[in-house]
């Protein structure tokens, strides 16, 4: 019972985390929010993004016991109203 709650512990800080993310980004200047920063995700909209992704993955995969295929696509998610729905 410990490692259940442990693990609801983890997801319900990450869930808040996400949430703290995703409100901030609101406030942020649209034009700023997709500038190509030079880091690994390119721009706040990508790394948001892929948080989005790798919590897919990781959901699929404990679900059904594989990765979703296909995995999600920035495509798909062009603004910031896409990722918070």
């Amino acid at each position: 019972m410990a490692e259940k709650n442990h693990f609801l512990t983890l997801f319900f800080f990450n869930f808040e985390a996400n949430t703290r993310l995703l409100q901030a980004a609101t406030k942020v200047d649209v034009d700023a929010y997709y500038t190509q920063d030079g880091y690994s995700h390119g721009s706040l909209h990508g790394l948001l993004f892929h948080l989005l992704r790798t919590e897919n993955v990781w959901r699929v995969i404990l679900q059904t016991g594989q990765g979703p295929n296909p995995p999600l696509a920035l495509e798909d998610f062009p603004d910031l109203p896409s990722l918070e729905s």
